[in-house]
């Protein structure tokens, strides 16, 4: 289940073949006017980029949790670059790095 702001990383699965040029993508969950809330159990989320761009619906499989300690570097990017969007994350000398375009 795929909560609401939550942030994921994109995998796309094989049915979520059209949003390959997104793989390894930070996403947030959000929830489109009209369509099914977020926190209800269903197999499909609607994402955007943290950019705010509006990617589509995918299966929830497709999106994978963040760590604890992945999510820290995310948060600081975020944080002070609202507009960004972050596409890799790297281990680097045993910490979490965050790539960021802006």
């Amino acid at each position: 289940m795929a909560r609401k702001n939550s942030i994921y990383k994109l995998s796309p699965v094989p049915l979520d073949f059209d949003y390959l040029r997104f793989i390894n993508q930070l996403v947030r969950v959000i929830e489109l006017p009209g369509c099914p809330r977020s926190k209800m159990p269903k197999q499909f989320a609607h994402v955007e980029t943290l950019a705010g761009e509006v990617i589509g619906m995918v299966h929830v499989n497709s999106l994978q949790p963040l760590t604890d300690e992945q999510r820290k570097p995310v948060m600081r990017i975020v944080r002070d670059n609202p507009q960004t969007t972050i596409t890799l994350l790297t281990r680097e000398n045993g910490e979490w790095y965050a790539e960021a375009q802006i």
